[in-house]
């Protein structure tokens, strides 16, 4: 046996990958804060810079994420309605964001309340998320979408019909290489 006399660290590493450009960050104790990066409700995580030119400001981000975890405890109250903590919550949320309506909230608290018991950096508002409010597409959602649209409901059905059109993977390489190259690159830019 085996006795570590040595430091040992409680250190893990972490990976973060951009849903919309692919953008990856790792290293020890990373967190969405130093790599850059926001998740929102839906598990989208992309990089600031996505979000630059329409970045929130703290209490419109605060009023977002406060509706969204209101909206959030009334979908869970209507399945369990007899959570004293929900309805609780709920009031609580309310009354915080009456307070952030009238100003009575400082922006020090703003900051706390966001870094601390709303955790933006890893709860952004969906309706703030470059993904959910549609002004991007991401490859998975796009390819999920383009299978459902041509009844190509599984990979095996997918990997079928290629086999059948194609008869060597060059050939069907070739196919694919034979897409203009920079129409997808103009479309990004004209949206």
């Amino acid at each position: 046996m085996k006795i570590r006399t040595g430091f040992v660290s409680n250190s893990s590493s972490s990976s973060f990958i951009c849903n919309i450009c692919g953008n990856d960050a790792s290293g020890w104790d990373l967190g969405l804060e130093e790599a850059g990066m926001y998740e929102c409700s839906n598990g989208h995580t992309f990089c600031e810079h996505h979000i630059e030119n329409e970045e929130p400001e703290q209490s419109e981000l605060l009023a977002a994420l406060i509706h969204e975890k209101i909206a959030c405890y009334e979908e869970r109250l209507k399945i369990d309605p007899d959570k004293e903590y929900l309805i609780s919550s709920i009031k609580q949320n309310k009354n915080r964001l009456n307070d952030l309506e009238n100003n009575k909230i400082d922006e020090d608290e703003m900051e706390e309340l966001l870094s601390e018991e709303y955790e933006s950096r890893y709860s952004f508002p969906k309706s703030m998320c470059p993904v959910c409010s549609f002004k991007v597409l991401i490859d998975e959602d796009e390819l999920i979408y383009l299978r459902k649209k041509i009844k190509l409901f599984n990979r095996n059905d997918l990997l079928a019909e290629i086999k059948d059109k194609f008869k060597t993977y060059d050939d069907f390489k070739k196919y694919l290489n034979s897409f203009p190259k920079d129409y997808l690159k103009e479309e990004e830019n004209d949206g």
